[in-house]
């Protein structure tokens, strides 16, 4: 995800760049290396925006309904909003249970049945699909998921938690063999593992410790990677000391 405002800027992983952001790298950068992107939003009334994404039509705009000339019915994707509300709908379509909504349709409904002053549709088609609860709770016309690039989520967001067990630049090593990734979550891609025994370092960050996906992540710097591990497959290296000891008798 990319958040943009007027001045700020945002810290990703150069294999995520994607798209037409610019971003100002070094020349020798490795990959999984860091890069800074910043876009500026331009003139008012843009300049406080910290995040967007594209549509892919505008049906209602203060109250007043677009006229497209579409006879055809899809499956839509759409969102709509009031001063109180803001509504994320989906439309079946392609299939013998349902044929899918026209643009005008898609208006009417909003106007007169939510009653909202302001909507846009987003990917439709084979892209229409709306989970709830990790549930697929639509019919899309695929049969199903179909591989998309972005979504639009509502979520109830929790307070961080972050574990103690370790802290920066400390020596840890593997448990066992286990996946380095991307981010502080398997649902990140891993793009490397080391093997158990394998030595590492605690890189200071500021998520480090976080808890996601059940359980807790840390940066760590191995030999090859720099990435986040599961804290449970991770151990503290215990250093040999050794001891004199003097043994008198009389």
């Amino acid at each position: 995800f990319f958040f943009f405002n007027d001045t700020a800027t945002t810290e990703i992983y150069t294999r995520s760049i994607v798209g037409s952001v610019r971003c100002v790298q070094e020349t020798d950068m490795d990959e999984y290396d860091e890069a800074t992107c910043s876009k500026k939003t331009g003139e008012s009334p843009w300049p406080n925006t910290y995040s967007a994404l594209g549509g892919a039509f505008h049906y209602l705009k203060n109250g007043q309904r677009f006229i497209y000339k579409d006879t055809q019915r899809h499956p839509r994707t759409a969102m709509a909003f009031d001063s109180q509300y803001i509504y994320f709908y989906v439309v079946d379509g392609r299939t013998n249970k349902s044929k899918g909504m026209t643009i005008d349709e898609l208006s009417n409904f909003a106007v007169n049945f939510l009653h909202a002053t302001d909507g846009i549709a987003l990917d439709g088609g084979g892209s229409s699909t709306m989970v709830i609860n990790d549930k697929i709770v639509n019919h899309p016309s695929d049969g199903n998921e179909r591989t998309v690039t972005n979504a639009v989520l509502f979520a109830l967001p929790i307070e961080k938690e972050f574990s103690k067990l370790f802290h920066p630049n400390e020596e840890v090593k593997a448990r066992v063999k286990l996946n380095v990734f991307s981010g502080p979550g398997d649902n990140y891609s891993p793009f490397g593992s080391v093997n158990e025994n394998e030595k590492g370092k605690v890189v200071a960050h500021p998520l480090e410790g976080v808890r996601a996906k059940g359980t807790f992540w840390w940066f760590i710097q191995f030999n090859e990677f720099t990435g986040w591990v599961d804290e449970k497959n991770l151990t503290q290296q215990q250093n040999t000391q050794y001891f004199t000891c003097l043994l008198y008798t009389s």
